[in-house]
């Protein structure tokens, strides 16, 4: 290893000292590694022994000694420091890594340039920032919303638990203890306002694990550690049995023609406004595919245009563009609100509102088996009312599964719901055992 100081010039546009002021930075190269650090000085140009490569030191002049004081003192701290790392690492580092151990992120023991949660809370804050690795576009605001909820939980997981945040810990162990933990909570323990408690889905519970190992094979990818907990069998999450709703044709259209009643006379009487604008939103959602994020650009562009034939979506969460038609029930909800699309309003509370207008429309009664896992983590079958599955991602699997009934091709539809993988697509195909068998029926000229 070498090191040396350099004098850099002072030539940034519009400064009274341009060219006859400098910074001195010093330089450490080894095995083809080459790094410079600032020195926090500048001087005078004319103070600088290019041949020598030092400060002038000049008689009488007691700030030009104590400026070369301190830099001989800063250089002989990083070899001092370059010494340290050399002994663990021997010549097997890299200029980056140096900087990492100086600054503390890089244990140079285990390898690790940044422990777990400074890591993936700057990866998760700058997702939809900055282009991921090798490619030109960034994450979506919307996955990373998602990834600061899991991280949330897993930081709740650490405190209830004890187990320790970090990449050396993340074993097979930890990843158990993760989904015991998980599953002894109530499916809607980590959402406000929800006292839902029903058992969490095993499809949730492998979503979660499966974004922590995530972020773990991609720190290490990354050269941020070197541990390979993540391989081990506990970590592989399988596809899970998940109760997957589509509405019937006959539900969606008996649902939006149904009556929204008041509110009970006791209770004031009052119109249930909220109820009837999320069950209409609802059914917008279910003729055209999209995810209630983006169901305001659908809004939007109909108001805009009612007489329109097609729908141009930007998905925000895959950053997809697809194109729709305009179905002839989008109008029939328009003309309910005096022509034009109403606005969505409170996302947060939209789930809530449409599953009780679900319960009170008294067309989802009927009773169904749905995957959970107990508070020991094992699988077993929850009966659950069909209304609770009425959700806004109940709209995409209607959308899928009504046009796969009349035979559309697949490619086709997928075209219109963003997917890019026919196996994930075929998740939100739901289609009834019952159609399924008429529809074969109807094909066969039985």
């Amino acid at each position: 290893m070498k090191s040396s100081l350099i004098f850099k010039k002072d030539n940034r546009e519009g400064n009274r000292r341009k060219g006859t002021w400098g910074f001195i930075q010093i330089r450490i190269f080894w095995q083809g590694q080459r790094c410079q650090f600032g020195t926090g000085h500048s001087i005078e140009a004319k103070h600088w022994d290019a041949k020598t490569k030092h400060v002038k030191l000049l008689r009488g002049n007691q700030d030009l000694r104590d400026i070369h004081a301190d830099i001989t003192r800063q250089q002989a701290d990083l070899e001092r420091e370059w010494n340290r790392l050399h002994h663990i690492k021997k010549d097997a580092f890299t200029a980056a890594e140096f900087k990492s151990y100086l600054a503390g992120d890089l244990d140079p023991h285990q390898g690790t340039q940044m422990d777990f949660l400074p890591w993936v809370t700057k990866f998760i804050n700058e997702f939809d920032k900055t282009a991921l690795p090798g490619q030109s576009k960034t994450g979506t605001e919307a996955t990373r919303k998602k990834y600061q909820a899991d991280l949330r939980i897993l930081e709740q997981f650490s405190i209830e638990t004890g187990e320790e945040l970090s990449w050396s810990n993340m074993d097979h162990n930890f990843c158990q203890a993760m989904r015991d933990w998980r599953a002894g909570k109530a499916a809607n323990y980590f959402r406000h306002g929800y006292l839902d408690d029903s058992r969490t889905s095993e499809g949730t519970v492998g979503r979660w694990v499966k974004t922590v190992r995530g972020w773990i094979t991609r720190a290490r990818s990354l050269g941020i550690h070197t541990f390979d907990h993540h391989n081990h069998p506990e970590w592989t999450v399988k596809e899970a049995d998940v109760l997957r709703f589509a509405l019937s044709e006959k539900q969606l259209q008996a649902f939006l023609d149904w009556e929204v009643p008041d509110t009970p006379a006791d209770q004031g009487g009052a119109p249930r406004t909220g109820v009837k604008k999320a069950r209409d939103l609802f059914c917008v959602q279910c003729t055209t595919g999209v995810r209630v994020s983006d169901l305001a650009q659908v809004i939007k562009q109909y108001n805009d245009n009612p007489s329109r034939e097609t729908f141009s979506i930007h998905m925000k969460k895959t950053d997809a563009f697809v194109t729709v038609p305009v179905w002839d029930m989008v109008h029939k909800i328009a003309a309910k609100h005096g022509g034009e699309l109403p606005p969505t309003g409170a996302l947060t509370r939209y789930n809530k509102l449409l599953r009780k207008g679900a319960k009170l429309s008294g067309l989802f009664d009927e009773k169904m088996l749905k995957p959970v896992l107990d508070e020991k983590g094992q699988r077993k079958m929850e009966e659950v009312d069909q209304w609770q599955l009425v959700t806004s991602h109940a709209a995409r699997r209607t959308f899928a599964t009504y046009l796969a009934s009349k035979g559309i091709a697949t490619r086709t539809i997928m075209g219109m719901t963003g997917h890019k993988v026919e196996s994930e697509f075929n998740k939100y195909v739901n289609m009834n055992a019952v159609e399924t068998a008429l529809r074969v029926k109807e094909l066969a000229g039985l």
